[in-house]
């Protein structure tokens, strides 16, 4: 699942909830941020087609697309 936030920047804690476990930041060519399960490989999550095309690596497990206003600063 790719969720999509641009209002306000989410919690460390809603981030890891989300994507369940430590999260890892990837800043994608938009400008936006795709946030992941650091574990995710080693946890053996499925792999996400339209996270790992937008990241242009292997990306799995659910993700957030951080836009606009929340942005990771």
């Amino acid at each position: 699942m790719v969720k999509i936030i641009k209002d306000k920047e989410p919690t460390l804690e809603q981030m890891q909830a989300f994507v369940g476990g430590y999260i890892t930041l990837i800043t994608l060519p938009d400008g936006s941020q795709l946030v992941c399960d650091e574990d995710g490989i080693l946890k053996d999550k499925e792999m996400n087609i339209e996270a790992s095309r937008l990241a242009g690596q292997a990306i799995v497990g659910d993700v957030m697309i951080l836009k606009d206003q929340a942005r990771m600063t």
